[in-house]
């Protein structure tokens, strides 16, 4: 038998999907008590960053996650990473793109003007990490970013915003790199 995540073939995937697919696996694995601590346990982290983050205003969120030539591939509106911008207190500037990913040109994001980028670290070793961070920063295109212009990039491994436990991780280290402020 094959189980496929729920979470990594819906579109517009969301938290909950996430939550489906930890008590489907505690069935399947005869731990449905296990499974529902777990999904406990996350439910009230993301609840913290809700509260936290509620009322606040939302900051203009890019999730860049690989070079295509002469475009950037970054997170569409379509995927997980969307909703758990949102539940951090961000709005992805890029989710009118229906897609989990889309290419988009530098002059695009120049116009929307991202205030925190966030980078999909593909590899253990740092060096994807520190290819797009330094592509970031060495662009004389880019420069006027706020983003760039003010330091505020965040490296996750790109597991993060697959679905699984780590998703409560990305949800709190995201929305403490957006509003600092609530978790002083």
């Amino acid at each position: 038998n094959l189980y496929v995540p729920e979470g990594s073939y819906v579109k517009n995937g969301t938290i909950d999907n996430t939550y489906n697919d930890i008590r489907n696996l505690g069935k399947i694995f005869g731990k449905e008590d296990k499974a529902e601590e777990i999904i406990s346990d996350m439910k009230a982290r993301v609840d913290a960053v809700s509260d936290k983050v509620s009322g606040k205003d939302k900051v203009k969120v890019m999730a860049f996650d690989s070079i295509n030539e002469d475009m950037l591939n970054v997170a569409g509106g379509t995927g997980l990473e969307q909703s758990l911008i949102e539940l951090a207190g961000g709005e992805n500037i890029f989710s009118d793109v229906d897609k989990q990913f889309g290419a988009v040109s530098y002059e695009e994001i120049i116009s929307r003007d991202p205030e925190v980028i966030i980078i999909h670290e593909y590899t253990n070793d740092d060096t994807d990490a520190q290819t797009k961070l330094d592509l970031l920063k060495n662009s004389p295109d880019l420069a006027n970013v706020s983003a760039v212009k003010n330091d505020r990039i965040i490296i996750v491994p790109l597991f993060s915003i697959n679905p699984g436990l780590q998703n409560a991780d990305f949800v709190e280290k995201l929305a403490k790199e957006l509003h600092s402020e609530a978790f002083e």
